[in-house]
């Protein structure tokens, strides 16, 4: 599956043909394009309440183009993104065009998490692209305690700052 930002109010999917039948989903119907814009969605840290539309066709090459419309005012205020090594991190800062207000980088059973703080697009982008080289955590009340309870706090507030050299500038 692709995923990609499309200005402010909306994301689009697509799905080639392959992925489609090995999830069981020979038809694309109104249903399925919901689950898949759901899974998408949910990986990105938008609240699925701010799903205003779904738009799904399928295409000549048996794919499929999934739009999802939202409401980026209704987008979740922290994301945390887990990497298995400080390399795969450092690879994933190194693609980013744009910068969340806040991050704090945890170091946690031989794996690093960045806490990631903003809002709108530019920072579900932001999310996007450190997904595509680490995993995203889902948000939970609880988590941040549990960081700050066993974690070690390695750079706090302005981690993406500094492992980028500050080159970029600031989102809020």
């Amino acid at each position: 599956m692709t995923v990609h930002v499309t200005g402010e109010k909306g994301i689009a999917l697509y799905i080639d043909e392959v992925e489609l039948l090995a999830i069981g989903f020979s038809e694309l119907e109104e249903e399925h394009a919901r689950m898949l814009s759901s899974d998408a969605l949910t990986r990105l840290g938008v609240p699925l309440n701010s799903v205003q539309e779904i738009e799904a066709y399928r295409m000549q090459d048996g794919g499929a183009m999934i739009f999802a419309h939202i409401n980026p005012s209704l987008a979740l205020e922290s994301a945390y993104v887990m990497f298995d090594s400080f390399d795969e991190m450092a690879d994933a800062t190194a693609t980013l065009q744009e910068l969340p207000s806040l991050s704090t980088l945890y170091y946690l059973n031989n794996t690093y998490i960045l806490k990631l703080s903003g809002s709108g697009m530019s920072f579900n982008r932001c999310v996007l692209q450190l997904c595509e080289y680490g995993e995203a955590l889902k948000s939970r009340a609880l988590l941040d305690a549990h960081l700050n309870e066993h974690a070690q706090i390695l750079i706090e507030d302005s981690a993406l700052c500094k492992l980028t050299a500050g080159k970029f500038a600031v989102i809020s």
